[in-house]
């Protein structure tokens, strides 16, 4: 069902109406951007999945994001697929996330202070990922403009990449142990 209000402004815009097995933050947040908010620093819980989908979806067929959107993440952790196809305008940071943070990512920037578990970026096709380290398969199937920066990572990283950027920083002690695992 499509609510239509009048904000102050006398825009017309879209007021989303939560669905079974959605995440009502998501909501409460586009709500909140309609109204002129750009900042929100909410309490991370691992129920959260697939922030940032929703966000893209309201991006793509309502033009949602007129000005950069900022979501820090208070807390220890955020559910699977955090920042899903997040558009370009939205920037997130947690201080951790769990697998398949930045799949399939649109152009949003995301900043993981901590352990960003497994799958980092995978299929992104743009923006740019930041995380201080990920498990396994970070950046698989990285393509077009997307970048992935990490400091440290597991097995697997950046693999069947059609385009994009990934800089591993690590410290010396980590490339010597990288080398050494390619060496026979």
């Amino acid at each position: 069902v499509q609510t239509y209000t009048r904000p102050p402004n006398s825009e017309v815009y879209y007021k989303p109406e939560p669905e079974a097995g959605s995440s009502a933050l998501e909501y409460q947040i586009i709500d909140s951007i309609q109204k002129g908010v750009t900042y929100f620093t909410p309490r991370a819980c691992n129920n959260v999945l697939s922030f940032g989908a929703r966000i893209g979806y309201y991006q793509q067929s309502k033009n949602l994001l007129k000005e950069p959107i900022t979501v820090d993440f208070k807390g220890l952790a955020n559910g699977q697929s955090f920042g899903f196809s997040a558009p370009h305008g939205l920037t997130l940071i947690a201080e951790n996330a769990n697998d398949g943070t930045g799949k399939a990512l649109s152009g949003a920037d995301i900043f993981i202070k901590g352990l960003a578990g497994n799958c980092l970026g995978y299929g992104a096709l743009e923006g740019f990922i930041a995380a201080k380290e990920c498990g396994d398969r970070a950046g698989i199937r990285l393509s077009y403009k997307a970048r992935i920066v990490v400091k440290k990572l597991g097995n697997n990283a950046f693999n069947f990449m059609t385009g994009g950027v990934g800089v591993i920083l690590g410290d010396q002690r980590y490339y010597e142990d990288l080398k050494a695992s390619f060496v026979p």
